[in-house]
């Protein structure tokens, strides 16, 4: 083996192992947001018993809508009552049970067309996300699992969170055209790649142990490779 093709090989081998360790910290996230929803339902609110009167259903119940034959889950995040916040800075997520999720927070624009900015709602929601940015970067697209949307009765445009935070430029109330000029999705187009499995943090198969190591260094010795692994440590809970 040449010296040029155990480099190109060792990239892929990190890659890899790479993509093994932001599906376990996607999972990580996914508990984190379901032991909050258990939560939640162990301490109703007056505004969740007025929403189950009104709609006959527990607010924090999944709602399962088929999309292009495969069954999305969709539960509410959003803020209940004074004081309280979005579970992971999200207003809803979408979940493939045992294979992806998405984050989703939603912004509608004001009369003047303006998106307003959250700064520490949009923290949290990028925080969430096991690529590893900001900065944005379009290559790590397809397992993004924090998203921002910009909706209307006339138009919508769902980004990847960190896109979303490069787009406001520091401003708080940018025009709307910032985000809906740019390459995102529309809500159908947007539930239609998630569904197919173009976009949406990965979780880990079942049952499959995660390597935590990355490959520091390697050495080809009497055609053996030789590795030297470097553990980046556990995974711990953002709180």
């Amino acid at each position: 083996m040449e010296e040029q093709e155990w480099l190109t090989l060792r990239s892929y081998m990190n890659a890899d192992i790479s993509g093994f360790l932001q599906e376990q910290y996607a999972q990580s996230v996914l508990d984190e947001v379901n032991e909050e929803l258990a939560e939640r339902a162990k301490n109703p609110i007056e505004q969740d018993f007025i929403t189950e009167d009104a709609w006959g259903k527990d607010p924090a119940e999944r709602r399962v809508v088929s999309i292009d034959g495969i069954e999305v889950q969709i539960r509410s995040l959003h803020q209940r009552g004074l004081g309280l916040t979005d579970v992971k800075g999200a207003d809803l997520l979408y979940e493939i049970e045992g294979v992806k999720f998405a984050l989703i927070q939603y912004k509608r624009p004001d009369l003047r067309g303006r998106v307003k900015r959250e700064t520490r709602q949009l923290k949290e929601l990028i925080g969430a996300c096991p690529n590893p940015c900001p900065p944005y970067d379009p290559h790590l697209r397809k397992n993004c699992g924090s998203w921002f949307a910009v909706r209307s009765t006339a138009e919508s445009a769902y980004l990847p969170a960190c896109q979303a935070k490069k787009l406001f430029r520091g401003e708080n109330y940018p025009k709307k055209e910032r985000f809906t000029s740019v390459d995102g999705y529309s809500h159908d187009g947007f539930r239609t790649a998630f569904a197919k499995c173009q976009i949406g943090a990965h979780i880990p198969t079942v049952g499959f142990k995660i390597p935590q190591f990355i490959i520091e260094q390697a050495w080809i010795n009497q055609n053996r490779i030789l590795l030297y692994a470097l553990q980046l440590g556990s995974f711990r809970r953002r709180r």
